[in-house]
């Protein structure tokens, strides 16, 4: 996951400087530059919405409207800003300008590479995600402590309403199990759990 946020921003940004590089090179004026960088990373949230359903399987395999509220949302928000594009008080506002048929066809077509590049990452991820789910599972994780064996078992055992309370100076341990003498409780090792876990 980490991963895919690093080069899903290093397609957004250098797909970005790229854009705003070759439009004011080309002579458009900054604003105009802006307002179709602006146009491209709004395209670019967009489609990310949709890669980021899924961590392993293809926004095509689970399809694209498979969640109904989803592409509303999404619809939603573009057209917000379609609408800011081409409201004349808002647009003024924001300082956004409609733009033209081609240069959202460019646009679009810009944004598609984090989706392609989406796609390929997990394409090639595929092979591993499958091994490791293939990897027998142990029926138990956890790690089964053994009881400790039982002596100096005291023939007379104190009567239950003998009251027992612990040495403040040895803890909980001085407690007296049922049938023991009074003592410390075995230490119990812990040495098959971390081998187990490690």
């Amino acid at each position: 996951m980490i991963r895919r946020i690093c080069y899903s921003t290093l397609v957004i940004g250098v797909g970005g400087f790229a854009i705003f590089y070759w439009l004011l090179d080309h002579g458009y004026h900054i604003d105009e530059a802006r307002n179709q960088l602006l146009l491209l990373f709004v395209l670019f949230e967009n489609l990310q919405t949709f890669n980021s359903r899924s961590e392993r399987h293809s926004v095509f395999r689970q399809g694209v409207f498979a969640n109904p509220m989803l592409v509303a949302s999404v619809l939603a928000a573009q057209s917000i800003h379609i609408a800011a594009m081409y409201i004349p008080g808002l647009s003024d506002t924001l300082r956004l300008t409609p733009v033209s048929a081609a240069t959202w066809a460019g646009l679009l077509s810009l944004a598609l590479t984090l989706t392609i590049a989406v796609e390929l990452d997990k394409w090639w991820r595929e092979p591993a995600v499958q091994a490791v789910a293939q990897r027998p599972v142990l029926a138990h994780s956890g790690c089964h402590r053994p009881r400790p064996a039982l002596s100096h078992v005291n023939p007379n055992p104190p009567s239950p309403s003998t009251l027992i309370t612990p040495n403040p100076n040895r803890g909980l341990g001085s407690i007296p199990l049922r049938g023991q003498h009074a003592g410390p409780v075995p230490a119990i090792s812990t040495h098959r759990c971390r081998s187990m876990r490690g």
